[in-house]
Formats: C-alpha cells, sequence, structure tokens
C-alpha cells in the first residue's frame, strides 16, 4: 500500500473510533467533525476510482482537480507532469482534464483548479 493509502486507513479508523467514543454532538469536538468528512470523500473518492477503473494517471488527476477546498500538492502536479512523457498516460490525462473542464454546476471547483 501506499503512504497516503496507510495514512487514510489510519484516519479512517481515528474517525470512526472517536465518532464512536463520542455520540454527544455537542460536545464532539470540530476537528473529528472535520476528519469524518475528509475521510468521507476520500474514501468516496477512491470506490469512485475503483468502480470507473481508472487508470493511475486518471486517479492523480481525479485528486489534482478534486472538490477539496485546498489545491493540488506541488509533488501531484509533478507526478502528473512527469507521467504526460508516456504517451499512453499523456492520452489519459489530457482526456481526464478535459472531462473535469467541461464540468459546470456544483463542480465549478474541477475547472477552477
Amino acid at each position: 500500500m501506499c503512504v497516503l493509502c496507510v495514512s487514510l486507513s489510519a484516519l479512517a479508523a481515528l474517525a470512526v473510533v472517536s465518532v464512536t467514543v463520542c455520540r454527544r454532538p455537542e460536545i464532539r469536538p470540530l476537528a473529528h467533525t472535520l476528519a469524518v468528512a475528509m475521510t468521507t470523500s476520500a474514501l468516496r473518492r477512491q470506490v469512485k476510482n475503483i468502480v470507473h477503473n481508472y487508470s493511475d494517471a486518471e486517479i492523480k488527476v481525479r485528486e489534482a482537480t478534486s472538490n477539496d477546498p485546498w489545491g493540488p500538492s506541488s509533488s501531484l502536479m509533478s507526478e502528473i507532469a512527469e507521467l504526460t512523457f508516456s504517451v499512453v498516460a499523456f492520452s489519459e490525462v489530457m482526456a481526464m482534464v478535459w472531462k473535469r473542464l467541461n464540468d459546470h454546476g456544483k463542480n465549478w471547483r474541477h475547472v477552477y483548479k
């Protein structure tokens, strides 16, 4: 497993434990609530990647252009840039970028990023 998958798994386990330990929402700290929200979106994205059988290049572009309120990391962007030197990966990256550029409505961050 990659480092990101391991950290997401640990974060998901922590979020589940914090939610089950503290059932009263008025005492639940904001950090736990945010961790659950971030974990939920990350897990949902991972499930969609598996269901749609996206390649590594497509997964990285989807992560870089996600609806998360923060921008993509520079390491992720450099990985995507390195992938474009391969003909096959280049076509996958550009197809996903084109698909993301044509999004509208609630997915405005796909285009903005």
